[in-house]
């Protein structure tokens, strides 16, 4: 039955096969198996896939329709079953869409099902998810394609957003903290992370200053976030600390988003951040000190007090408050009391002042009288320092009499004696008491106690005294035999000792002391006549020392210095005419020192030295000549050189007799020469026998010298003809010095031994014969020896078997080595014992060969008598069979496969089969690599004999492609047992090389870099193939620029043989050493194959066959560099140059050579050194200094030369000389070596035509002085007013002077002078002379002084000339190029007048009109002075709030004491607060001194009741309920309302604050209107909404604030005080409650669980507690609240209190801060009591109830919990029979008791 396939994927199908008959009666089909059902089963399948694999779709499509198909063009007839499932990957499943499990779809005939995926629409803001849904198969007739399985679903977020905003609109901070800037999600969700950005903006508070600048900075939401859980995000805001005291300082945040799907919100999208004062911060405010403040009573009617602010800066207002209090002055009668006076510093104030009012008290006499002024602080902020300060009033001037000194000048002379002193009553009388005066001394150029006895005295008029009445005193003088001026003065002043009765008028007298004798004049000299300063100090004080007793005058001595070995500029800075200024009163041993640096050059040098020298400044002062000048020595410290051996190891043979050892400098440079010391150290070599040292051997450095620098030196080598090992010495470097620092110190030098130094050694025999088991002894001699054994001689026996074979046939038991020892003799022997061994072998006598052999290279093998042939006779055995190989030598070619190797019996007869093995070994042939390794054997039969046929084996034969020579493989027959090799026991198979195989060889390395005198190593190498021969090749050589014989010598040998085993071959080249001065050479060696070589006659024919010449290494190219030992002298041609002064002049140097060739061109370098002994001219003005300018040796040529320039000047001198240095080229130190003393020459240069000039002119065209300078205590015209100098300074300009020449100074007056000539100044008129030497650009000065004289009158800058001009004699010479300088006479600081600005104060009214008056107080105005008003505040503008002052500036004429101005009050119409200002005076003349008592005046201007009003809150604090509205006024405190004004009232969260913002009200900003005609007491009120919430809380604040409106802020005055109030939210409790109930109606616990030591009755039993839960279940809280737990009897309680347990009655807290869904348990704990008794479960209940202050706000459900007590498992009761024994008797009783019994 044929079955078909339809491609049709359908059900499985049946059909039947029924058998039936025609021939019914004879054939009957059983009706039971008629029939077949065939069942075709179906196996076509369907490939079935998804219609799509990638969906997108937003989040509020909600269906996704997909649909599962087949594909192909298969046709079904059945239903195909897919499974369907969904599969999660970012989305989550029934969150984001509704997930489908394993749900089985049917496609039908139509080929198509599809199904729904539901996606759900959240409000949650998220990043795009996924999921997958997967097709599978669910029948066996469908298969899913792979890649259309899964459909990715990609759910788009829809338009959800999420809005944010601050958390809220205020935030507060303190200073220097980091404050948490916290927004919150208002509405929405978060799945992914979004950001918004935050910037601040200064209002009140300073970025950088206050805080750091938020600029766009991101505050981050994440997934998870939402508003309901975990609803903030924070940023840190950093506030900084300026330590400044400061209100609180107010900036913005502000919000934005940059993306649409977050929201800002509008209302919360700002925020306000309060940085509030820092609580450490504080100020100092206090008096500047505690001295005692003065005032009189009449003159000074008022006294300013002027706190100051000591420490801290302001930043706003603060006050202190002063108080008085009566010391000896009582209030009122002598001054005004002042009973907390408000003093207010602003931010920026230091001080504030405010007057106290002195009384006159009618002219009563009386003392001075004090009071106090007191501080205080209200603010602890407010630290007090230095808080009281004492105001002294002085009596009454104009009561009391006048008194003073009867004369004003008194002259006297030292040796004269006491001088009387009287004081006269001018006025007055004295009545019933005393008055005392004192009299004072006071030096001015007389110095008490040398001059005079200090005079302090008191002078009394007593009573009853009158006018007229005098009283004496005396003043002792003192001849004190010091160097003083002509006169000195003192002066006496008389003042009263109660000046309030009293008026002095002649208080002061001058007493002159005139010298009475010449005392011995004083010197001046160096405080050392050497100094030593170390170069690395900076520096040394070089001191001038009073050698006298004292000085009573000034001094001055000039400081200079001159060079010896140092050199100005460069080893320290020269001194030219320094002024030491000894001041009057210096003693004996005082010292003025000048710091004179020096310059750290790190230069190694000998110690310099340079000269200081005193001269005076005036005739007749210094000492000895010997003592004014002093030497400075400069020691070099901290300089050093390294030095060092080159090699830390040499070596030298006994056949070159010496080593040269070089050692190096290797750091630092010399100027001076050091010596360094050698040592040698002795080590296996001996000092005198092995080398020779010589003493004093040392090495120098010198002048010149730097790093690089060689110093060499020649040890000679014994060469003592002893045989001995190579030895060794040490050579050490030895110095003291600290400046040398030696690195290496220490080199080997190792003696190698002489090859000359050789013993001969030989075999005493040639030949030896001896029968097995004989021992020989065989010897070797030390046959000669060219001197004396001080060593070991060592040499080795070797043996080579020849027939005989080590180990069978001989051995030995001794050591293989013969050792002469030291001082052995001639034909002393060594000897080594050979034992012949018996192997009962029939077998020819054999023999082995003793060789002598020695690596030991001072031992010569005697090559006549080398060996020793030893013969082993053998002794017969019968009993053996003997066998040979067929031949002793077999031949196979190497390409061949294989030969075959044959043995026949030679003797005897074979007694039983055996197997022979043939021992096939390595010979040159290796096994496994040129033969086939393996185990060879024949076999012989008994009766075998020598008639039988030989047998064979087959060698396998490999050929392995090396180019080898013929090699061989060893054959070898057993040689013991009883058949064993006899005749050919050995053979050889000889395998001939193939003549195919080749090797290549190469030269290595291509290129190579030698220097001369070397020998070379040339290496040839096996490049490719392998080699098993011996093969030859050549090396040939081709000059290049080096030719053969002269550079070089040719390679030996010349043809080199490779061996089996080599892969190099090498030669020497010998490259020589030609002593010329030449540049790198070359040449080239080649190699060459198969053709002869010449350097050792050894022929390479042949040899060559089988090898190639690598093409890629054919040769090698040699390059010779240059020989740094070649090298040629050279030096500078001359000595001396000569060239004389021209316009164009030069000089030619050069230098020649002195020894040795050049072959090459070599550089020298020419300098001209600006330092040496030898130069004069100097650098850029006399020459063209060079450094390094070539001077080239070409190639043959014996000289060179350089030019230098020379510069024509204009100077008259005499010849200059500069010096010239040639130096080696650093680059090629070994090209040319300057021979000593050839490197430098002097080059004179003689003076050309001269253009003879100088310029002088002043040094300044203007000097001042001031008159009576206290530098000098001098008076030229002895007036008694202390005089002062002028030092003017004339310089050389231009020029260099090389002799002297003079100008001559005088003073002059011209139309423009106003000092007059001897009133003023002494005229002059002197020569100073400019010294040879003398140079513009260095010391170029001559100066002179003019007296000034001190007229004691304030008077203007007075100015007067001097001129100068050259002397005839040198005015062709002298150009003087300014001839006036101009002398400013500045007037003497002490001569001053003093003024004030009177009175201290003002109060004013708008549109008054204040008189400023500016009055000289003390002294007379000689000159011209001006003064300026100068108005002090921030808070008035002139022209605004006042007018002038006019005039605003005043002139002071001579002989004016009085000037005014006129102030102007404006009235502006404007309201305004109280205004104070001050206006204060400054002065621009010199003597111009300002009472700063009365420096300024304080004017206030007082508040315009016309202009403004003045409002303030109509109470300090505002009570309202929460959710009510609280309204807040505002009245007119003062004023009247003419117009209709605004201000602004808003809320505020302050520092006290506790209420937030639109949480607990609603904040505002409104606007209040004052109408026209309100007046004071007239209030405007407004209402602020506060709201109602559900949280039980305390009461709560906030700040209403009153704020001007912009446009009228000069209509209203708003006091500091009175801007704010604070509002009080009380809590609505009856709006809201908390619910409270027990976390669970039942608890137990276990009697006795407690566990440890509880007990709480004491009854040593161990008690428990039950711990009962009580929630807040519903409510927030943001106060505490209290409910009541007691415990309480009930119908059901088992328990009994006390006794079970122990009642409790208490309260738990619920505190601030626990809500409902949070923080919302407390407990308590009852205390249980285990009684011991056994009894069941117990139990009592807790009540809860609300406690009586919070009943209002607490709600409670659940009132009751139950407590259960289990029984402790530990209680039980003992029970037992009350007896063990009862007794009864039958039928007496009718029953028995039996009883048990509590135990």
């Amino acid at each position: 039955v044929g079955i078909h396939n339809d491609d049709i994927i359908e059900d499985d199908e049946t059909f039947a096969i029924t058998f039936y008959t025609y021939s019914y009666g004879r054939v009957q089909v059983n009706s039971n198996a008629n029939t077949i059902v065939i069942t075709i089963e179906d196996d076509d399948t369907a490939l079935v896939g998804i219609s799509n694999t990638q969906i997108s779709i937003y989040e509020d499509s909600l269906d996704i329709n997909l649909c599962a198909l087949p594909f192909g063009s298969l046709v079904f007839e059945t239903t195909l079953t897919v499974g369907v499932s969904t599969e999660s990957h970012t989305a989550t499943e029934n969150g984001d869409y509704f997930g489908i499990s394993s749900t089985n779809l049917n496609i039908k005939s139509s080929g198509l099902v599809c199904f729904d995926v539901h996606i759900t629409e959240d409000s949650i803001l998220e990043s795009d998810e996924d999921f997958y849904v997967v097709l599978s198969s669910a029948s066996p007739k469908v298969v899913v394609a792979q890649g259309l399985d899964i459909t990715t679903i990609t759910i788009h977020e829809d338009e959800d957003t999420i809005a944010v905003g601050f958390q809220m609109q205020e935030f507060s901070t303190v200073e220097g903290e980091v404050a948490l800037l916290c927004a919150q999600i208002y509405n929405g969700s978060l799945e992914k992370e979004v950001a918004v950005y935050v910037t601040s903006e200064s209002i009140s508070a300073s970025a950088g200053a206050d805080y750091v600048t938020l600029i766009n900075e991101e505050l981050k939401f994440v997934s998870g976030q939402s508003n309901f859980t975990n609803t903030t995000s924070c940023i840190e805001l950093i506030t900084l600390d300026d330590s400044a005291l400061e209100n609180t300082e107010l900036l913005e945040v502000k919000m934005f988003n940059v993306s649409s799907d977050v929201l800002v919100n509008s209302e919360m999208n700002e925020a306000d951040v309060h940085i509030v004062e820092d609580a450490n911060e504080s100020v100092t405010v206090g008096f500047q000190s505690e001295e005692t403040m003065k005032v009189q009573e009449k003159i000074d009617q008022t006294v300013l007090v002027c706190p100051l602010l000591l420490s801290g800066s302001l930043e706003r207002e603060i006050s202190v408050y002063a108080t008085t209090a009566d010391i000896t002055a009582t209030a009122p009668s002598d001054y005004s009391n002042t009973s907390f006076e408000k003093i207010t510093f602003s931010s920026g104030d230091l001080q504030k002042c405010f007057t106290i009012a002195i009384n006159d008290d009618a002219n009563v006499l009386e003392s001075v009288e004090h009071f106090q002024v007191t501080l205080n602080a209200l603010d602890t902020f407010i630290n007090i320092s230095i808080g009281t300060t004492v105001v002294e009033i002085l009596e009454d001037p104009v009561d009391g009499i006048t008194v003073g000194l009867q004369d004003h000048f008194y002259l006297t002379q030292e040796i004269t004696g006491p001088l009387n002193v009287c004081i006269e009553m001018f006025n007055g009388n004295l009545e019933s008491r005393n008055v005392s005066f004192t009299l004072e001394s006071k030096d001015v150029t007389a110095i008490a106690p040398g001059d005079y006895l200090p005079l302090q005295t008191q002078l009394v008029f007593i009573s009853e005294q009158a006018t007229g009445a005098v009283v004496c005193t005396q003043l002792h003088v003192i001849d004190d035999n010091v160097v003083e001026v002509n006169l000195e003065d003192l002066d006496l002043s008389l003042s009263a000792d109660d000046p309030s009765v009293s008026i002095v008028t002649a208080s002061v007298a001058k007493v002159s002391i005139e010298e009475s004798d010449n005392d011995v004049a004083g010197s001046i000299v160096f405080s050392s006549t050497a100094y030593n300063a170390s170069e690395d100090s900076g520096g040394i004080d070089v001191c001038a020392v009073i050698n006298v007793t004292g000085l009573e005058r000034n001094l001055t001595v000039l400081l200079s210095s001159h060079e010896n070995t140092a050199r100005d500029g460069e080893d320290y800075n020269p001194l030219s005419n320094i002024p030491l200024h000894f001041s009057s009163g210096a003693s004996s041993g005082d010292q003025l020192c000048h710091f004179v640096a020096i310059t750290d050059d790190s230069i190694l040098e000998e110690n310099e030295t340079f000269t200081v020298s005193l001269f005076p400044f005036e005739q007749g002062f210094l000492g000895d000549d010997n003592l004014v000048e002093a030497v400075v020595t400069i020691i070099d410290t901290g300089d050093y050189i390294e030095v060092g051996f080159q090699q830390t190891a040499y070596s030298g043979s006994e056949q070159i007799q010496e080593v040269m050892i070089c050692t190096e400098m290797l750091s630092g440079q010399l100027e001076r020469s050091v010596t360094l010391g050698i040592e040698f150290l002795d080590g296996t070599a001996r000092a005198g026998d092995d080398y020779s040292v010589f003493s004093n051997v040392s090495i120098l450095y010198t002048y010149g010298h730097s790093a690089g620098s060689l110093q060499c030196f020649v040890v000679p080598i014994v060469d003592d003809i002893y045989i001995e090992d190579d030895e060794t010495f040490n050579v050490s470097l030895v110095t003291d010095l600290l400046t040398v620092v030696l690195l290496p110190q220490v080199t080997t030098v190792t003696i190698l031994q002489d090859p000359l130094d050789v013993a001969i050694l030989g075999l005493l025999n040639s030949t030896v014969s001896s029968e097995e088991g004989n021992i020989i002894t065989l010897c070797a001699e030390l046959e000669s020896a060219v001197g004396e054994l001080h060593k070991s001689l060592y040499a080795t026996a070797t043996f080579t078997s020849a027939s005989a074979d080590y180990g069978l046939d001989f051995n030995t038991s001794h050591s293989l080595e013969l050792v002469f020892p030291p001082n052995s003799s001639l034909n002393d022997l060594q000897c080594i014992d050979i034992h012949l061994l018996t192997d009962l072998l029939l077998e020819e006598s054999e023999n082995f060969i003793f060789h002598l052999i020695s690596s030991d290279p001072a031992v010569v093998i005697n090559n006549t008598a080398d060996i020793i042939v030893v013969t082993i006779i053998d002794v017969p055995d019968d009993n053996v069979v003997g066998i040979s190989f067929t031949s002793g030598n077999y031949t196979v070619a190497e390409n061949e496969t294989s030969i075959y190797v044959c043995v026949e019996i030679v003797f005897g007869s074979v007694g039983e089969n055996i197997n022979v093995t043939i021992t096939i070994t390595d010979g040159t042939a290796i096994g496994g690599e040129d033969f086939e390794q393996s185990n060879y054997t024949v076999t012989f039969a008994v009766g075998d004999s020598i008639d039988t046929p030989p047998q064979c084996v087959r060698i396998e034969i490999i050929d392995d492609g090396a180019v080898e020579n013929d090699e061989s493989i060893h054959c070898a027959l057993p040689s013991h047992g009883p058949i064993h090799g006899f005749g050919n026991a050995n053979a050889n198979v000889i395998i001939l090389e193939d003549t195919n195989d080749t090797i290549k060889i190469g030269l290595q390395p291509f290129n190579l870099s030698v220097q001369e005198n070397i020998s070379l190593v040339i290496c040839a190498e096996i490049t490719e193939g392998i080699l098993e021969r011996d093969v030859c090749v050549s090396l040939a050589v081709e000059n290049g620029s080096a030719i053969e014989g002269v550079d070089f010598i040719s390679p030996t040998p010349s043809d080199l043989t490779f061996s089996s085993s080599d892969e190099v071959q090498c030669a020497i080249v010998t490259i020589l050493d030609d002593d010329i001065l030449n540049d790198e050479r070359n040449f080239t060696i080649r190699l060459l194959v198969g053709e002869t070589g010449e350097g050792d006659n050894q022929s390479c024919e042949g040899g060559g066959i089988g090898v190639e010449v690598d093409t890629n290494m054919p040769s090698i190219n040699i390059d010779i560099e240059t020989d740094t030992d070649d090298f040629v002298t050279v030096a500078l041609s001359s000595m001396s140059y000569n060239v004389t002064e021209s316009p164009n002049a030069v000089v030619s140097i050069c230098a020649k050579v002195e020894a040795g060739e050049i072959g090459r061109d070599v550089m020298l370098y020419l300098y001209t050194p600006v330092t040496g002994q030898a130069l004069t001219a100097t650098p850029n003005l006399d020459f063209i200094p060079i450094a390094g300018e070539e001077m080239k040796f070409t190639k043959g040529s014996s000289s060179a030369c350089a030019d230098i320039v020379i510069i024509q000047d204009v100077f008259v001198e005499e010849d200059e000389v500069f010096e010239v240095n040639v130096l080696p080229n650093p680059q090629d130190l070994y090209g040319a070596v300057i021979q000593p003393g050839g490197d430098r020459a002097i080059v004179v240069i003689s003076d050309g035509e001269t253009d003879n000039g100088v310029d002088i002119q002043p040094s300044s065209p203007s000097v001042s002085i001031s008159e009576g300078e206290d530098e000098m205590t001098l008076d030229f015209n002895n007036d008694g007013l202390l005089d002062s100098q002028v030092m003017v300074c004339f310089e050389l300009a231009r020029g260099n002077l090389q002799r002297n020449i003079t100008v001559n100074v005088m003073t002059t007056t011209s139309n423009t002078s106003e000092a007059t000539l001897n009133e003023d100044y002494i005229g002059i008129d002197v020569d100073l002379t400019f010294t040879s030497g003398q140079k513009s650009s260095g010391d170029n000065q001559q100066c002179t002084l003019i007296p000034i004289l001190n007229d004691n009158i304030l008077e203007c800058n007075e100015t007067f000339g001097v001129s100068v001009e050259a002397i005839p004699e040198d005015r062709d010479v002298v150009n003087i190029t300014t001839e006036f300088v101009t002398v400013l006479l500045m007037e003497d600081s002490t001569d001053s007048v003093i003024v004030g600005l009177l009175p201290a104060s003002y109060s004013v009214s708008e549109n008054d009109t204040v008189e400023l008056c500016v009055q000289i107080l003390n002294g007379t105005l000689g000159c011209n002075m001006s003064l300026t008003f100068e108005v002090q505040s921030n808070l008035v503008k002139e022209g605004v709030d006042f007018i002038g002052p006019i005039p605003s500036h005043l002139t002071f004429n001579s002989g004016e004491a009085l000037h005014c101005a006129d102030l102007t009050i404006v009235d502006d119409a404007i309201p305004q607060p109280e205004r104070n200002f001050s206006v204060g005076i400054t002065g621009s003349g010199d003597g111009l001194i300002i009472d700063p008592n009365y420096s300024s005046v304080d004017i206030t201007i007082v508040t315009d009741p016309k202009d403004a009003i003045m409002l303030k809150f109509s109470e300090d604090i505002y009570e309202v309920q929460e959710g009510l509205n609280a309204s807040v006024c505002v009245f007119i405190k003062s004023g009247y309302s003419s117009i209709e004004t605004r201000v602004v009232l808003m809320t505020k969260s302050g520092e006290t604050s506790t209420a937030t913002p639109f949480v607990d009200y609603t904040p505002v900003a409104k606007e209040l209107i004052f109408r026209e005609g309100l007046s004071v007491g007239d209030t405007v009120c407004t209402e602020v909404e506060t709201l109602q919430d559900a949280v039980v809380e305390n009461m709560e604040t906030f700040e209403v604030l009153l704020l001007t409106a912009p446009e009228d802020v000069f209509k209203i005055i708003i006091l500091p005080d009175d801007d704010r109030a604070i509002v009080n939210i009380a809590d609505g409790a009856q709006y809201k409650t908390v619910e409270i109930k027990p976390k669970a109606a039942l608890v137990s616990v276990t009697e006795g669980g407690g566990g440890g030591s509880i007990d709480f009755n004491g009854d040593s039993v161990t008690d428990s507690s039950v711990i009962v839960t009580y929630e807040l279940v519903a409510g927030i809280l943001e106060r505490n609240v209290s409910v009541r737990v007691a415990t309480v009897s009930s119908d059901t309680s088992t328990a009994v209190p006390n006794k079970d347990y122990l009642g409790i009655n208490t309260t738990i807290t619920f505190t601030s801060g626990q809500r409902y869904d949070g923080d919302n348990q407390q407990s308590v704990s009852v205390p249980v009591i285990n009684d011991d008794i056994l009894e069941g479960s117990e139990t009592f209940v807790l009540l809860l109830s609300p406690t009586l202050e919070d009943e209002d706000v607490v709600n409670i459900t659940d009132d009751i919990t139950t407590v259960v007590i289990n029984e402790d498992p530990n209680d039980g009761v003992k029970i037992g029979f009350i007896t063990t024994r009862y007794t009864v008797m039958e039928g007496e009783d009718s029953s028995i008791a039996v009883c048990a019994e509590l135990l």
